[in-house]
């Protein structure tokens, strides 16, 4: 990462207080009273400068003077930290720079300092809710306006009404918000869809110090084609009445949509399109929820009548039966397999650890088949969470159905599936046959983390948390000990490379182990043995 701003700020601060330096020299000349001179009974107040954030910038020179009456002030500067510019005067001098300044009683005047948003590489959403109320629930709209900038024309909005509320579960608990946006007209918002939609949603990543986990699966995801949807995504600044909030990364809301889930939608059928969830956050007492085999599945489409709720349960049920049942000619009649081979390498190869525990879709339409997607919530994945192998790269994830599930959630289907000799020899020939997919993921890394490097970096001037956090969110000690964002984006592509490298080697033993099973599995019953006669 450059640090050209770094350098540039090292050097100003330098001319500033060379320049400081000289004119105070020259000020004892020119000032009404030198230092010292003036009468002991002679009045005096004091001029003190200061700044709007002591994070955004400092002023060099005297910050505190004692000065009479007629008598000028010394020279002081105004320097801005690395991403922040110096906006002017609290009393409306635009001058970095100042000197001479006469008070008639105590006075203080303040150096504003703002971020410096130029040049910008993504684009600006402002959200403004309505009279300016805090959003605080993520559940409740509120009523607000969207205006997007600093993009193509075809996708500028202004003032375009919208409701608004938080979004996220562990992730709302967080300092950085993410947010749910409903817009009140359908658009295809930033050109991210594949049409126009009235939900949407900003994502936060405060768990994710790269930024880059969500972008990078979901990139990886849209590449595997048996997953026929995943949301599309695009990095922006948010601005929440009037305050910066930091990058974000905009994406679809899951949904069934003709652009998104694209199953059908019909009050008076009971087989029509239903899209699920597996989600241990909820209960059977919740609604549109039911239990098999102890996991809980969530109708995330719309419920018309009680008769759809128990065609779908039952589908399910048999779906499941068929599963543990391991029949591959069953099993097929029930599920896409297809999208199940690359569901179920998405999320092993990134070792994603709430795979078994919420956000795992699934759906189905009209007379057709369980399908497995959309991809979604990758943030703590890659390596970001200590309880899973303390963010390690070895190891295959979604095989034991019994590790403690208070700290890690394998999934029970993945896990189930890949019992079966057929469908780990699919998924090993998958595997190598998206290589290059791979390939090229893991080297998108940097160059998106290049790409957006000043707007990457103003997010870590709003949120402070490189090298400060302790360990609150889960992650291991190799993250904690980072310090830049230039070592968070290494670490996390390391980690996919050497994660690429172990399942390499893994499924090429497997796949000779395989072969070795089938062909003992075909050879002939031995012919050598012979019964030998009893003696009489």
């Amino acid at each position: 990462m450059k640090t050209n701003s770094l350098r540039r700020g090292v050097l100003f601060r330098l001319l500033c207080l060379l320049c400081v330096i000289c004119m105070t020299l020259g000020s004892c000349v020119t000032r009404g009273e030198a230092p010292g001179e003036t009468e002991p009974d002679t009045p005096t107040h004091v001029l003190h400068y200061t700044v709007n954030d002591p994070d955004s910038g400092t002023i060099i020179g005297e910050t505190e003077q004692q000065l009479a009456a007629g008598q000028g002030s010394a020279t002081v500067c105004a320097v801005p930290e690395p991403g922040y510019v110096f906006s002017g005067w609290s009393d409306g001098v635009q001058s970095d720079i100042r000197q001479n300044d006469m008070i008639e009683k105590d006075t203080k005047i303040t150096a504003n300092f703002t971020l410096d948003v130029q040049p910008l590489e993504l684009p600006m959403i402002y959200l403004t809710t309505e009279n300016e109320a805090e959003i605080t629930s993520k559940t409740e709209y509120l009523a607000g306006t969207i205006t997007v900038s600093n993009t193509e024309e075809e996708y500028l909005l202004t003032q375009e009404a919208l409701e608004i509320r938080g979004r996220g579960n562990s992730s709302w608990r967080m300092e950085k918000k993410s947010y749910r946006i409903k817009l009140n007209n359908a658009r295809n918002l930033l050109g991210t869809g594949q049409g126009p939609a009235k939900d949407w949603t900003l994502i936060a990543n405060y768990s994710d110090q790269s930024l880059l986990r969500n972008y990078t699966a979901y990139s990886l995801s849209r590449q595997l084609s048996g997953i026929a949807y995943t949301t599309g995504t695009r990095f922006v600044e948010v601005f929440v009445n009037g305050e910066y909030e930091g990058v974000y990364l905009l994406c679809e809301q899951v949904e069934v949509s003709p652009f998104r889930v694209n199953v059908a939608k019909d009050s008076s059928a009971v087989d029509t399109g239903y899209l699920l969830e597996l989600d241990n956050r909820s209960s059977e007492y919740d609604e549109n929820c039911f239990l098999i085999r102890g996991v809980p599945y969530v109708i995330q489409s719309d419920i018309y009548n009680d008769e759809q709720l128990e065609f779908i349960r039952n589908y399910m049920q048999q779906t499941i039966d068929a599963i543990y049942g391991g029949d591959e000619t069953t099993i097929r009649s029930y599920v896409d397999i297809d999208s199940l081979v690359d569901i179920y390498i998405l999320q092993e190869y990134l070792k994603n650890i709430d795979s078994g525990f919420a956000s795992f879709y699934m759906y189905k339409d009209t007379g057709g088949k369980l399908y497995f997607g959309p991809a979604w919530d990758f943030d703590i994945a890659a390596g970001n969470d200590r309880n899973l192998d303390e963010g390690g790269y070895q190891g295959i994830y979604n095989q034991n159905q019994n590790l403690n599930v208070s700290t890690v959630h394998p999934n029970p289907i993945l896990c189930q599936m890949i019992s079966y000799g057929w469908f780990e020899d699919l998924v090993i020939a998958r595997w190598f046959e998206i290589s290059d997919i791979i390939n090229g993921v893991i080297q998108d890394v940097p160059v998106t983390a290049e790409a957006n490097e000043g707007a990457f970096a103003r997010n870590f001037l709003r949120w402070k948390i490189l090298g400060t956090r302790e360990q609150v969110y889960h992650e291991p000690n190799s993250i904690l000990i980072l310090n830049t964002y230039e070592e968070h984006v290494e670490y996390l592509y390391n980690w996919l490379r050497d994660r690429k490298n172990w399942l390499d080697q893994y499924y090429a033993q497997r796949r000779v182990i395989r072969e070795t099973e089938q062909a003992v599995e075909q050879m002939p019953a031995s012919t050598t043995d012979t019964a030998v006669p009893s003696d009489s």
